[in-house]
């Protein structure tokens, strides 16, 4: 099985694409995601420290909002946003100060 480890030790996220979708096991849990959370994950990874450039690439299907909601949203499961790399932490964290 080919994962993409995201983080050291018993704290690591790992990362595997499927046909389907996707999964990420934390700590000893698992979660599944279709193909569309596949999509965005795969292209944050290639995107670690993405740019203004980079994001224009997203096009109008999915949105940097989008993005920043999926990775926010998996923080309660244990897949903290530093996970995806600085610019993504930064960036969404941000994004979440402003909508409260």
């Amino acid at each position: 099985m080919n994962y993409t480890v995201l983080g050291k030790g018993p704290h690591a996220v790992r990362v595997r694409f499927r046909p389907g979708g996707v999964e990420l096991r934390v700590h000893g849990s698992l979660i599944s995601g279709n193909q569309d959370m596949a999509r965005a994950l795969r292209w944050v990874l290639n995107h670690r420290e993405a740019s203004a450039d980079d994001i224009a690439e997203l096009g109008e299907s999915v949105t940097l909002e989008d993005i920043c909601r999926l990775l926010t949203d998996l923080a309660p499961h244990g897949v903290p946003l530093s996970a995806w790399g600085n610019w993504w932490s930064r960036e969404c964290a941000r994004r979440a100060e402003v909508v409260q």
